[in-house]
């Protein structure tokens, strides 16, 4: 969630210039502000989290398996048919190098 982890801090940096402002007229402009970025915010979260859903319903409609690969070769994700055909469970699977799975994983590398 890159979106939130950037956000959030700074509703708290605005809420807390909010607590300290001494102007009236600021401190409410400051506060429709927060309000403003919080709802984005939540906005923004509740759009990730449909796409995250949405994409998982993809991998897993899948018959065959299918794995998501970090730009470092981490496995990040697997479907129901990637358990089933190496007989390991999705929780062994994640966070593992997927080149190690390779009769030759330094010829995986390469690629």
């Amino acid at each position: 969630m890159q979106i939130r982890e950037y956000l959030v801090p700074n509703v708290r940096f605005i809420q807390q210039i909010i607590e300290k402002q001494g102007s009236q007229k600021n401190a409410s402009k400051l506060k429709q502000q927060y309000k403003t970025l919080r709802l984005g915010v939540l906005h923004e979260n509740d759009v990730i989290g449909k796409a995250e859903k949405y994409y998982h319903s993809l991998i897993e409609a899948s018959l065959d398996p299918l794995v998501t690969i970090s730009p470092e070769g981490i496995i990040k994700d697997v479907n129901t048919a990637t358990e089933n055909a190496t007989g390991l469970p999705r929780e062994k699977l994640i966070g593992t190098v997927f080149s190690e799975y390779y009769t030759e994983p330094e010829m995986a590398r390469t690629f």
